[in-house]
């Protein structure tokens, strides 16, 4: 292999050696649309308290995920991840809202549930207001991993 080339490559690893991967990125967006959701969920949560401390390690996983990338983003992922979970009962309050207002407007529509199981409008409308909320933050990067993941799925 040209010795030229590796070293060129080895200096773009060394740019950000620990920023966040796409599936890490993408695992906590699906973790947290699980919490906020059940339907999503991989987890069975026998309390409150289990429910809870799931919430405590997925707000240690967002700001690794903020801490990781090689910016200022870094020098604020303590104040932004304490921001962006301080958010979540009115994001929350905006997906319910969201959600009834596809019930509403489909007459088609059996239930809310089925809104959120089944419909790919709803996933990039969380997708996006959850990236719209980081990304208010001063969040460049992770927002648009979750927006182009939601766009792949739902087109």
């Amino acid at each position: 292999m040209n010795p030229e080339f590796v070293e060129r490559l080895y200096l773009k690893h060394q740019e950000c050696p620990s920023c966040p991967t796409k599936d890490e990125v993408i695992g906590f967006f699906e973790k947290l649309l699980g919490v906020l959701f059940p339907i999503y969920s991989k987890q069975d949560f026998n309390s409150v308290r289990a429910l809870d401390f799931y919430m405590i390690n997925l707000k240690e996983e967002l700001y690794e995920i903020l801490y990781a990338k090689p910016n200022e983003e870094g020098l604020r992922a303590e104040n932004n991840t304490q921001l962006f979970f301080d958010a979540l009962p009115a994001l929350y309050g905006l997906l319910r809202m969201d959600i009834s207002a596809m019930y509403e407007g489909d007459p088609a529509a059996k239930s809310e549930d089925e809104i959120i199981r089944t419909y790919p409008g709803f996933y990039a409308i969380a997708a996006y207001r959850i990236a719209h909320y980081l990304h208010g933050l001063g969040v460049l990067v992770i927002p648009r991993m979750i927006t182009e993941h939601a766009h792949s799925l739902t087109g």
